[in-house]
């Protein structure tokens, strides 16, 4: 299930973009995930996941914007910020998070989420526009992607991590 749950205002996105452009654009890196498109670039937050060793490690941390993120997530303990047009392929997220993760889209793109898991049995498709500004959380372990995303979108996604 999706549920949006808040919409930055104008002001704010601007706020929001200013400070990922000036901590964390100089940390981006190209996504090398099977499933992202060419060119996405991608930094973790808090804590970064390999998935060819299936480990955990320190990541960029950025207080300020933290701060912000945990204003909306309480929960979230590891972030992931991605920049540029390129979308990524229908994927569930794997299994450093739990099913709950979040996002703060700034930038329009087209979100596709296919949710197997409310009502056993059956497939509740979604092919949704997000805009800039909106704020929403989803269960990570259904399928999802993006695509049809705009040159200067940004997107935060948040997890809670598993324990071990």
């Amino acid at each position: 299930m999706i549920t949006f749950f808040d919409h930055l205002a104008v002001e704010e996105i601007g706020r929001w973009r200013d400070l990922l452009e000036k901590e964390v654009r100089p940390y981006l890196q190209e996504d090398r995930a099977y499933y992202a498109s060419q060119y996405r670039q991608v930094c973790w937050l808090e804590e970064q996941w390999n998935p060819a060793t299936r480990t955990l490690t320190s990541a960029l941390s950025v207080p300020r914007l933290w701060q912000l993120l945990q204003s909306r997530f309480p929960w979230a303990n590891i972030g992931l910020v991605s920049y540029g047009n390129m979308g990524i392929k229908p994927h569930r997220d794997d299994s450093y998070c739990t099913s709950l993760a979040g996002g703060v889209n700034l930038g329009s793109c087209i979100f596709e989420y296919w949710d197997d898991r409310t009502t056993p049995g059956t497939i509740d498709y979604k092919k949704l526009k997000l805009e800039s500004g909106e704020v929403y959380t989803f269960n990570a372990k259904c399928k999802h992607a993006a695509s049809s995303c705009a040159n200067d979108r940004w997107i935060i996604n948040v997890w809670k991590k598993k324990l071990k």
